[in-house]
């Protein structure tokens, strides 16, 4: 039962990274970011082997998924776009 629980956290976390790149970004995940993701599921699923380390690897997928959602800059490349000094959108960018 609860290497289903992990399975369904592993595909909300790629969900979760495809909706936070398009809508930030406008373009498609890089492989790499998808890559990391499942090889982090990956070792979970290696821990959810044995049936008594299976929910703390379940409940360990969710906190993942759950921080993904919560701190956009948690994984490298995945904070929104900073404009560029001197840009006439950036009010900080200003100087007089």
């Amino acid at each position: 039962m609860w290497r289903g629980g992990l399975i369904a956290a592993w595909l909300t976390g790629l969900g979760v990274l495809t909706w936070r790149e398009v809508a930030a970004f406008r373009r498609p995940v890089p492989p790499g970011r998808y890559a990391a993701a499942s090889g982090l599921f990956a070792l979970l699923a290696l821990v959810a082997v044995s049936d008594t380390a299976a929910p703390v690897a379940a409940a360990m997928g969710w906190a993942f998924d759950l921080a993904i959602i919560l701190a956009p800059g948690v994984i490298p490349g995945t904070a929104a776009p900073v404009a560029p000094p001197g840009d006439a959108k950036n009010p900080l960018s200003q100087t007089e």
